[in-house]
């Protein structure tokens, strides 16, 4: 039998879920949504990873991009079975349903609003409010969708 070489000492893979949790349900909830789309390919294996993008979580949708409409249609037939590996990879319900993203203007909006975040920029903005500068960023002025304004 081995000796611990460390005795008191946990490893980080159990430190790490007590952390998250004792931080509260919505840091617990945000992590969960974040590991998701981080696990795609684990999730739904390598060769849909690699032709469907997950991009984010929101509001129990669970947002995709792929380029390939015949992929789209694909998924959106397995949407059932990806929902489901989804919440029992999370261990909770915290996809309902799926969307795709038109274009991959979503992906770049958010790589926008990570840098602004990394800045300091929109860090302190809730989440509604971070979502809809990401809309406003996709969607305004080039007419696709409605500009949404925030009245000071």
């Amino acid at each position: 039998m081995k000796k611990k070489r460390h005795p008191g000492v946990e490893p980080v893979k159990s430190i790490l879920p007590k952390s998250i949790h004792a931080l509260g349900p919505k840091v617990a909830q945000r992590y969960l949504r974040e590991s998701v789309v981080g696990h795609w390919s684990e999730i739904v294996g390598a060769p849909i990873a690699r032709s469907v993008e997950a991009v984010r979580i929101l509001r129990d949708v669970l947002w995709l991009y792929s380029p390939d409409a015949v992929w789209r249609n694909q998924i959106m037939m397995m949407q059932l079975d990806i929902c489901q590996r989804v919440n029992n990879f999370a261990g909770c319900r915290l996809v309902k349903e799926m969307r795709f993203a038109r274009s991959g203007r979503v992906r770049q909006a958010l790589a926008k609003a990570l840098e602004d975040a990394a800045d300091g920029g929109l860090a302190a903005l809730p989440e509604e409010e971070l979502r809809d500068k990401i809309i406003i960023g996709v969607c305004g002025g080039d007419g696709i969708g409605p500009v949404i304004t925030h009245e000071a």
